[in-house]
């Protein structure tokens, strides 16, 4: 897992579009892993529980495991403080007990935005998308004011599970312009085929946020699909001059050189370095290159 900017990112791989006789792979990032719902701002009437005025004091995550045990205990019908035990799980990379504290959560308020948004992330991560779907779409259909983050949350678990058009029409019902939204729709019109949509999603994304390398390599890989392939290596490296360990740049920059400008040795340098980080492998680099791939890439 990579992390920009504070969010998690995860390595996706993106459609193959045909450009000419080549098929590229390549690699685009979903961001927000998934976009998270605040209880501030979720405009749900009855249905967003606030965050309680008064929480544990923040010592130690002993401390506040304890006190947030201690608030459960004392108001069990808060859908809030299980909620809270499952950031304190996630923290401490307790996943299975945070999916328990989340599940405690729902019981107590089928409806709780937070905790579904905190879910369907980890879901996302596990590859449990059909979970994701059957807890996501009822509230969706049920809810015409779902936060925007839960519908880009469910739309993203469609285009995982490939049910491309179910997950372009949960976009179109998101009213917002969130960078992360904007993410999505980048992905889902890659997967579509739609080049146009792919380009302007993904800048619009990159407009409201310009410090976020996983943002300019998801441009980069959007203008190649536009068939600009010298603007997406300049895309590619700039998110490597945010994060010089952003992987799927690294490997978006290795098939540019090897695919689209021919230079095998310089593609090779740059996989070389994306082998250090990661192994996702869509467009078969290592079946061109020689598996021993050990030659230091530019820095």
């Amino acid at each position: 897992m990579t992390h920009t900017g504070g969010r998690f990112a995860r390595l996706r791989p993106a459609s193959r579009l045909t450009r000419g006789t080549r098929v590229t792979g390549m690699i685009f990032l979903v961001l927000g892993a998934l976009p998270l719902a605040g209880c501030g701002a979720l405009g749900l009437g009855g249905n967003d529980s606030p965050r309680p005025a008064v929480e544990p004091a923040l010592e130690s995550p002993a401390t506040t495991r304890a006190a947030a045990e201690m608030a459960l205990g004392t108001a069990p019908t808060e859908p809030y403080w299980p909620y809270r035990l499952a950031e304190l799980d996630v923290a401490a990379d307790s996943v299975d007990s945070a999916i328990s504290h989340l599940k405690q959560s729902l019981a107590v308020e089928a409806t709780y935005a937070p905790a579904l948004s905190l879910l369907s992330r980890l879901y996302y991560e596990a590859g449990r998308h059909d979970e994701a779907i059957a807890l996501l779409q009822p509230y969706v259909d049920a809810n015409a004011t779902a936060p925007d983050a839960i519908r880009a949350s469910l739309a993203l678990h469609l285009e995982a599970s490939g049910d491309y058009e179910r997950a372009s029409q949960t976009l179109s019902a998101c009213n917002g312009d969130a960078p992360e939204v904007l993410a999505a729709r980048a992905l889902v019109a890659l997967r579509l085929n739609d080049a146009k949509n792919t380009l302007s999603s993904a800048k619009a994304a990159l407009d409201h946020d310009p410090k976020n390398a996983a943002y300019h390599n998801n441009y980069g890989l959007a203008l190649l699909c536009a068939g600009r392939p010298a603007d997406a290596r300049d895309a590619f490296q700039a998110a490597l001059a945010i994060d010089n360990r952003l992987a799927s740049a690294l490997y978006n920059m290795a098939v540019v050189e090897t695919f689209y400008f021919c230079d095998d040795a310089e593609g090779k340098r740059w996989f070389a370095r994306y082998k250090e980080l990661a192994s996702a492998d869509p467009d078969n680099l290592m079946g061109r290159f020689d598996p021993r791939v050990t030659t230091s890439g530019p820095r």
